[in-house]
């Protein structure tokens, strides 16, 4: 070991000869303690050790911040944590000890406060090609005031209840919706290895409101107001579009927005979905009206002498980078327009409202089931394998002439059998 009289005098010439050579020198203490010089002139003690065969070494401290009977006494002390961790199972070596210390450090850092987390998540959903523009009004509006200034890892349960509990006084179902926002962003954090647990795994949603129906229908009113908004400049042509179609042909949205154009046989108005694209798993064909057709050469470059709406693509609505239009789009313009100044309604709501309508007019339920490709429970699904394809073809013209009147404003009346006066 070295004596701590001449060890001045030893650091001295090491030195010099580390900066003259410019290369990195070593003064061993022993038993694993040196004090390792750069080129520099920096000096930092370290200990070398070996365990389970392979060798590790930790960063001591600096000298002369710490001298040399300071760093013996901090040898001796991990060089017992060293034996332990090879006798004891689970127990981290001293390197590998300091290692998780500074991986926490780094995790922590960019974690950050839960304000960072809302912008680094708004980010992430971008980045997927979704709007997010509820999301970011959640964490702009009432996540990021209330709580941003928390940081990550330190936020609790009982923090996350009293900010919805705040909300719920005022507006129960944002409460709810703010608290769905809050547990998918500490599952962004998890997946991001930045938390270990979820505050907001345990709080219950329905303590601050029911969830909501999902039978809701436009009445005829509501249903004018919403054909006048999608062409009143507030949505997009292209997403306009889409809604008009999904009510004229009572399609699912995520059959509507991937549709291909090979699916479609414009000189027989025929719109033909494939097994692999509809929900049970069965072709599905649907009669196109006068006004389907209509929206589709709009769309169409080369089936219409005005300005298309897209340029060609093998997608009837093409999205970004040769896709077709992600789905959320439609739900992010219903949100974004405040759905047409009504109160809140989905896009699959406007099938329901389409079979509540035609219901109410008198069309044949099994027609109008088969329009909208559902699956006949029973018997009555496994003996009835009728297509009514002329019955559809009927009411579907019938429904985009009522839709076009109850657009331009008509009072219109139903009186049976998918007529109107």
């Amino acid at each position: 070991m070295l004596n701590p009289k001449v060890f001045t005098k030893e650091l001295k010439e090491r030195l010099e000869t580390a900066k003259a050579t410019g290369k990195r020198q070593e003064l061993v203490d022993g038993d694993g303690l040196y004090l390792d010089i750069t080129p520099g002139g920096a000096t930092v003690w370290r200990y070398r050790y070996r365990l389970n065969g392979r060798r590790e070494k930790i960063t001591v401290g600096a000298y002369p911040k710490i001298g040399l009977a300071e760093a013996r006494d901090h040898r001796a002390i991990l060089a017992g944590r060293a034996a332990k961790s090879k006798h004891v199972e689970g127990v981290a070596s001293p390197a590998q000890a300091r290692e998780q210390e500074k991986q926490a450090e780094r995790v922590a850092k960019l974690a950050g406060r839960v304000e960072d987390l809302g912008k680094r998540y708004l980010a992430h959903l971008r980045k997927r090609g979704r709007k997010a523009s509820s999301i970011e009004w959640h964490v702009n509006s009432y996540i990021a005031p209330e709580l941003g200034a928390i940081r990550t890892p330190e936020l609790t349960a009982d923090q996350i209840k009293r900010l919805c509990n705040k909300i719920k006084s005022k507006a129960p179902a944002s409460a709810r919706e703010v608290l769905g926002t809050i547990k998918r962003m500490m599952k962004f954090a998890i997946d991001d290895g930045l938390i270990s647990s979820n505050p907001a795994a345990d709080i219950n949603p329905a303590t601050y409101a029911p969830k909501e129906s999902r039978e809701r229908s436009l009445t005829i009113d509501e249903l004018r107001a919403f054909l006048q908004g999608c062409e009143g400049g507030g949505v997009s042509p292209l997403v306009s579009a889409a809604l008009r179609l999904i009510l004229l042909t009572m399609a699912r949205k995520n059959e509507v927005v991937k549709a291909p154009w090979s699916e479609f046989d414009l000189g027989r108005a025929m719109w033909e979905l494939s097994a692999e694209r509809t929900k049970n798993k069965k072709p599905h064909m649907v009669p196109l009206s006068a006004q389907a057709m209509a929206i589709l050469k709009t769309i169409r470059p080369e089936l219409d002498d005005e300005e298309p709406i897209t340029n060609y693509s093998k997608w009837v609505f093409p999205g970004l980078a040769g896709k077709p239009l992600c789905d959320s789009t439609l739900n992010e313009a219903l949100k974004s327009n405040q759905w047409f100044g009504l109160p809140h309604f989905t896009v699959h709501d406007l099938r329901r409202t389409a079979s509540t309508i035609l219901h109410e007019q008198g069309w044949n339920s099994d027609v109008i089931e088969k329009a909208l490709n559902h699956t006949m429970p029973g018997v009555r699904g496994i003996y009835n394998r009728a297509e009514y394809l002329d019955q559809r073809r009927e009411m579907l013209q019938a429904w985009a002439n009522y839709l076009d009147a109850l657009k331009a404003g008509a009072k219109i009346v139903s009186i049976g059998r998918g007529k109107a006066a």
